[in-house]
């Protein structure tokens, strides 16, 4: 009788009722078709051997890590190469001596010209040449006017040059050789007509180019 029992609670587990075998041992519910799961966070076995330990063999970098380069030494960073100064070509000099104007003790003044221009180009105080010819910040010069030049020796303060030179000068409309020494402040139109080889009356035309010494 007990063997028609076990025969009969195996027929009902096999279409998934479960009964109780004597002594109160559950029978387990068996679904057909359906693989049986490790619960969840077992491991399933690796055949033939163990599971690596966390950390050994096989363990990623963290996020932002850098990989180690064999030898234990990072790559240097690759410099750009530094690029190449452009070089200006250099203005030729003519082979003319500059001449040396001595400073006089008086000056006519020139169509251009101003207080300021000749107290730079004879290294002249310009408060002693305004003083000396009873002349103020605001008055008026002209062409043609003679001014006397102080002897004393007061230099002209600051920088003399205005603009950098030896160079070449481009003549603009309605410039004289005479406006053009003032623009580059101690510069003297002597200077200026000898190593271009230029006369006077120093016609000169727009577009021309002169050498500046």
């Amino acid at each position: 009788q007990q063997l028609e029992m076990f025969a009969t609670q195996t027929v009902m587990a096999s279409m998934g009722i479960t009964t109780t075998l004597p002594g109160g041992a559950p029978v387990g519910t068996v679904v057909p078709g359906v693989d049986q799961q490790p619960p969840a966070g077992e491991q399933t076995p690796v055949a033939g051997g163990e599971q690596p330990a966390a950390g050994e063999g096989g363990e990623q970098p963290a996020a932002g890590q850098q990989t180690p380069v064999a030898g234990g030494e990072q790559p240097a960073a690759t410099q750009p190469p530094a690029q190449a100064v452009e070089q200006q070509p250099a203005v030729p000099a003519p082979q003319v001596a500059v001449p040396t104007i001595p400073v006089p003790k008086e000056y006519t003044l020139h169509t251009g010209e101003h207080v300021y221009c000749i107290a730079r180009r004879f290294d002249v105080n310009p408060s002693e040449l305004l003083s000396i010819n009873g002349l103020g910040n605001a008055s008026v010069v002209f062409a043609g006017m003679a001014l006397k030049i102080p002897q004393t020796n007061n230099t002209f303060p600051g920088q003399r040059a205005l603009i950098k030179h030896p160079t070449n000068h481009t003549i603009s409309s309605g410039e004289t050789l005479y406006s053009i020494a003032c623009q580059y402040g101690d510069v003297t139109p002597e200077a200026i007509a000898a190593v271009n080889s230029l006369t006077s009356p120093f016609k000169l035309q727009a577009g021309q180019q002169l050498y500046i010494p």
